[in-house]
């Protein structure tokens, strides 16, 4: 009975496998035979477009004729012919040229050209390459134009006084009107040159030049085929007849394409399908042959893709296949077990090392990364994927130091710093620690270290240490200034002059405006530490703004010697500013301009429209501000010019950093540039209130 079955299932696999072979055969076929057609269709209507084309062209032609007599036939034009006034009969000529859709007409008595309404068409004075009709060939200045033209004889008491012709170009704006008739594009070729088409843009067409090797020759007419901007085109190619002109006519075929190659999709859909079904059918009837052994290959399958949280479920009469799938399912169960709490140690762990912003890297015996933190990442800028497994100190290299970075990393439990070039050539402080851990059975002892960037309180220890300097230099200043006033004011002020006196008054004023501006810049600053820096913009003339500003830098400029010139528009509109804060922003860069400036140099103030906003710029004749410097220069504690020929030699480094927060406060801009007669250009730009 079992070797009838097997029998028995043998014949009918291989009466599937027949039915499948004799399907795919039938497939194929119906496949070619759709195939066939649909190119056979496609030729044809390419061909019937061909021919209509060329019927549509006989058709210019006749019209060519006919306009061609109606033109000399005209009472008017014999009229104008005798009226010695040329300008008349140019006008006439050229409203009929409009009227009837012409491109030329000329007018030629026996001997020279009299008018000619074309100016793109060459020709000699004495009307020798003027021929009474068909198509021509015009070349230009590395160009060919194609003109069909006829011509008519003009009579005046039966006696020939002149010549029309008149010329219609083959052009895209045929092609095009040949298109519209056929729903096919058009190209007019002379020998492997285009010389018209109805194609949008003549320079895509470069990939179906040299067409002449493309084509097979037929009893009735030529084909070829090209693609073109990803659209497959079937053409046909007619001659005109005694010229060196062919026309193509061409039809886009990507659609039939498409619509065949989804036949065949569908059709091989199809066999697949049936395939499936022949194929399900097989397994059903081998289903009963080794079933409880295939579940438990299935099951076992399952486990081993990491699937454990399926039970095997498995009923069987066979009680060996009973006790292996019992012992499967113990064995799913402990496993899932374990990879479950391994799973949530590591999720800890990741959650842990995530949670710490320095850096973590483990490095094997040979000094290459086996682990990267994410912390490592974001400080060194560079990924897990381009570091791991290769030498730390490719990507790790120690600035002002010899050594590798691997031979700095220090001892357990000690502390080292120094800077590091890393990705994108970014140079860091970095803080480091190192540690060793301790070998398994399998593995060599591996080196940790823990790294955190420093930069940034590096730089503000540097940058304090320099601000408190600065500062104290600042105030000592006016200070001093205002103590030795105020001490001769005290003492002597009975005996001085009034010149005196007023020199005293001089050196008080501008020591408290210098401490006046350094206390604003300083108030101003810690606002926008804190969070509380506000802006009341409202609408204002800049003019006053301007002017209260030189008010009172105005002691300043005078005590050295240095002249002002405020250049401004005449229709400059209103600002949105704060006032008071626009102002203590252009005596801010007012105040800087001449602090750099030598002393008798010259500073300009203007303002232009900026587009939808006014730029106002301060020019200085200072030491200019280095390329590199520039980012930096608008920060808190940030470069500080030095230049021996300067008013001044130091700043708190605040002044521009508030420049910068109510300038951008207001909805504007503020920058830097080079002064071409040397120095800077400081710039910001204001919104301003549109005139109604």
């Amino acid at each position: 009975m079992t070797q009838r079955m097997k029998l028995s299932l043998s014949a009918q696999l291989v009466l599937g496998f027949v039915f499948l072979a004799l399907l795919t055969t039938v497939a194929i076929a119906a496949i070619q035979l759709i195939g066939d057609r649909l190119e056979q269709q496609a030729w044809a209507q390419v061909e019937q477009g061909a021919r209509a084309s060329e019927a549509l062209l006989a058709a210019t032609e006749n019209d060519i004729q006919n306009l061609a007599r109606l033109t000399a036939q005209r009472p008017t034009l014999l009229e104008l012919l005798q009226d010695p006034e040329q300008e008349t009969l140019f006008e006439y000529l050229n409203t009929l040229r409009l009227t009837t859709g012409l491109d030329m007409i000329l007018l030629c008595n026996n001997e020279n050209l009299l008018l000619s309404i074309d100016e793109t068409i060459p020709l000699s004075p004495d009307c020798e390459n003027i021929t009474p009709q068909g198509y021509h060939i015009f070349s230009g200045e590395g160009s060919h134009n194609a003109m069909l033209t006829d011509t008519s004889m003009v009579y005046s008491a039966e006696q020939e006084i002149a010549r029309v012709v008149v010329g219609l170009h083959l052009d895209a704006s045929l092609m095009s009107k040949m298109k519209s008739q056929t729903d096919m594009e058009h190209l007019l070729w002379m020998d492997d040159t285009i010389l018209a088409t109805n194609f949008p843009s003549r320079h895509e067409l470069s990939g179906i030049q040299n067409h002449t090797q493309q084509y097979e020759k037929t009893q009735e007419n030529k084909r070829s085929s090209f693609s073109l901007d990803g659209r497959l085109y079937y053409a046909s190619y007619y001659a005109i007849d005694q010229t060196d002109l062919e026309i193509e006519v061409a039809l886009d075929v990507t659609d039939i394409i498409t619509t065949r190659r989804q036949l065949v999709w569908s059709l091989i859909g199809v066999i697949f399908v049936i395939a499936a079904i022949g194929s399900s059918l097989g397994i059903l009837l081998v289903r009963n042959i080794g079933k409880s052994f295939q579940n438990l290959t299935h099951a076992a399958a399952r486990i081993s893709e990491g699937d454990l949280d399926t039970p095997v479920q498995f009923i069987s009469h066979v009680r060996e296949a009973t006790l292996v799938a019992q012992t499967l399912e113990k064995a799913r169960q402990d496993l899932n077990r374990i990879v479950t709490e391994l799973r949530e140690e590591k999720a800890w762990g990741d959650h842990l090392l995530e949670g710490i912003v320095e850096g973590i890297v483990t490095l094997d015996s040979q000094n290459k990364i086996t682990f990267f933190s994410s912390g490592a990442e974001k400080i060194s800028g560079w990924t897990t994927e381009q570091v791991l497994h290769h030498p730390c100190d490719t990507y790790f290299q120690p600035i002002d130091h010899t050594q590798t970075f691997t031979e700095l990393i220090p001892a357990p439990g000690q502390r080292r710093r120094f800077r590091v070039k890393m990705a994108e050539n970014k140079i860091a402080m970095l803080a480091i620690s190192g540690a060793r851990l301790a070998p398994t059975e399998v593995h060599e002892a591996e080196i940790v270290f823990v790294f955190r960037d420093i930069s940034e309180e590096d730089a503000v220890h540097r940058l304090m240490g320099h601000f408190m300097a600065n500062i104290s230099h600042e105030f000592r200043t006016p200070l001093t200034a205002v103590a030795a006033s105020v001490e001769l004011l005290v003492e002597e002020a009975a005996d001085l002059s009034p010149g005196e006196l007023q020199q005293l008054l001089n050196s008080l004023h501008l020591g408290l405006l210098s401490l006046q501006t350094l206390v604003d810049n300083l108030i101003e600053s810690a606002s926008i530490e804190t969070g509380h820096f506000r802006v009341s913009p409202r609408a204002v003339e800049l003019t006053d703004i301007i002017s209260e500003s030189v008010a009172i830098l105005q002691p300043l400029l005078e005590k050295y010697e240095q002249s002002l010139d405020i250049q401004l528009p005449l229709d400059l509109p209103m600002v949105i500013a704060d006032p008071r804060r626009s102002t203590q922003v252009i005596v801010n860069l007012l105040s800087n301009a001449n602090k750099y400036a030598p002393q008798g140099s010259h500073i300009v103030v203007h303002a232009v429209k900026y587009g939808e906003l006014i730029k106002i710029e301060i020019v200085d004749r200072g030491p200019g501000i280095p390329e590199d410097k520039r980012s930096e220069i608008f920060r808190r504690f940030a470069y500080i010019v030095q230049d021996e020929h300067a008013s001044a030699q130091y700043g708190a480094g605040l002044g521009l950093s508030v420049v910068k927060a109510i300038v951008e406060a207001q909805g504007g801009t503020i920058g830097v540039a080079d002064n071409p007669e040397g120095g800077s250009i400081f710039w910001f730009t204001l919104p301003f209130k549109e005139a109604r």
